[in-house]
């Protein structure tokens, strides 16, 4: 569960907390799903945020994965 509210800030430093269910995977979907979770909490300061996972070595290909999940219907945004 990324989001924004797992993120505490001390004296400029980020730490993030309530890792109970965390792990480390490699598996591009599973790292997209986390980054579009990012995204939709902290909004349009989400391009900030991608500055900083820039440093991730497959964020290129994490990032176009995260497009194609938007695609999918669960993560579409419903009218009406």
């Amino acid at each position: 569960d990324f989001t924004s509210a797992n993120i505490v800030i001390e004296k400029d430093q980020p730490w993030i907390i309530d890792l109970g269910l965390a792990v480390f995977s490699k598996d591009s979907e599973e790292q997209a799903v986390d980054l579009l979770l990012m995204q939709k909490s902290i909004g349009k300061k989400f391009t900030a945020f991608l500055e900083g996972y820039k440093a991730n070595p497959s964020w290129k290909r994490v990032l176009g994965r995260m497009e194609e999940i938007k695609q999918r219907g669960r993560y579409q945004i419903r009218t009406g």
